[in-house]
């Protein structure tokens, strides 16, 4: 998924802002209630989260990684997240949103494993 969308932006002359993300803390500590909570506060369907805290009480393993979702320009697997961004200050908008997020529900990023890199676009002929 993630290089058919860097090379899908890259042919239409775009370059692509990507920052990889590894959390330092699994996802098996995070504090799941607190993510439901919040989910909930910021509108998402009831029906979702319920499913998702459902799944969460029956230790399913949806939410220790073994689903990769995507959502925006995130993409996502176990501890490990990848932001993608059509400029510098877009990646920056994101990784701003992250970390607030991120401490929200007690997470913390390992920044030893995580780095950022462009992808430049494709020249055209």
């Amino acid at each position: 998924m993630f290089k058919t969308t860097v090379d899908y932006c890259r042919s239409r002359g775009s370059h692509v802002f990507v920052c990889f993300i590894h959390f330092s803390t699994a996802f098996d500590t995070v504090k799941y209630w607190k993510l439901f909570i919040k989910l909930l506060n910021d509108n998402i369907d009831c029906k979702i989260v319920r499913t998702l805290a459902y799944w969460y009480s029956k230790h399913s393993v949806l939410l220790d990684g073994a689903v990769v979702y995507l959502l925006a320009f995130i993409l996502a697997y176990a501890d490990d997240l990848v932001l993608l961004a059509p400029s510098w200050k877009a990646l920056q908008t994101l990784i701003s949103i992250l970390h607030l997020q991120a401490t929200h529900i007690d997470m913390s990023i390992n920044i030893q494993k995580t780095v950022a890199m462009v992808f430049a676009p494709k020249l055209r002929v």
